[in-house]
């Protein structure tokens, strides 16, 4: 039976670290009234802030309000160390993350954010889902320096970036997609493979070896139940360890938030 990367214990950990650290900025979300899955997530975000000693404040607007303006009020307001605009934006402002002030990019979303990512600098900070990924396997003792590392998925959320933060990390990185042929032979060459492609069990026995590790990015509902990518039934009793949804990434993305604002508000 395999191990199971459990993302509780590692937001304790990360919880007692911010805590220790005694963060004074607050974070100031930004995204409009009708997308009910932005605000079930804000409002997550905001009740569980008091555990990290960091303040919330999430600001709803309407579609008559102007976003950039917004976000360039809380650009200049000294009491705020982190933005984090709703994802996705209505196509006709999709471009207002750029207005975010570069050193108040919390969640990696401007062109001068990424840049930072791709070019490894040190003042650059990665979204929080894949920095979730790699907190959870540091946490665990996971290197992945010198690892073959597959990717499935290559959204903009999490597969890039994720991507990048793994060769970042010294990682052999293969990403997945639509187009990738012969899926199936191309995860067992992982010693990691990351599912975050948002397909309900795709990753089966089929997809992995013994000794392999697999980290489930995958976020869907079925039957009204929450699940991954990965069907845990099927690979259990091969692979050597591997994170289950829930319970895996997900704990880990909300700390990793809070983690971005302390790097912010130091660097």
């Amino acid at each position: 039976m395999a191990d199971l990367l459990l993302g509780k214990p590692v937001l304790e950990d990360i919880k007692a670290q911010l805590l220790s650290a005694n963060l004074q900025k607050k974070v100031v979300t930004i995204g409009f009234e009708g997308d009910a899955q932005w605000l079930q997530y804000t409002n997550a975000l905001k009740k569980n802030s008091p555990a990290f000693g960091v303040e919330v404040d999430n600001v709803l607007l309407d579609e008559r309000e102007d976003i950039v303006n917004t976000i360039e009020k809380y650009n200049k307001d000294d009491s705020v160390g982190g933005i984090m605009v709703q994802q996705p934006l209505p196509k006709k402002v999709a471009n207002a993350v750029e207005s975010i002030a570069f050193e108040k990019d919390l969640d990696c979303l401007s062109s001068k954010a990424v840049n930072a990512l791709y070019r490894n600098q040190p003042n650059a900070v990665c979204s929080a889902t894949p920095q979730a990924v790699l907190e959870l396997l540091n946490y665990y003792n996971v290197s992945v320096a010198g690892k073959n590392v597959v990717i499935v998925g290559r959204g903009y959320a999490v597969g890039r970036p994720l991507a990048l933060l793994l060769i970042n990390n010294n990682a052999t990185v293969t990403v997945c997609h639509t187009k990738t042929r012969d899926l199936s032979s191309v995860c067992k060459t992982a010693d990691i493979l990351i599912s975050c492609c948002g397909v309900p069990n795709m990753i089966n026995q089929n997809h992995v070896k013994a000794g392999m590790i697999v980290i489930d990015v995958g976020l869907s509902f079925v039957d009204g139940k929450t699940c991954g990518d990965v069907d845990k039934q099927a690979i259990e009793n091969i692979v050597q360890a591997y994170s289950p949804v829930p319970g895996g990434v997900g704990p880990v993305t909300r700390g990793c938030i809070f983690k971005n604002l302390q790097k912010l508000i130091t660097k």
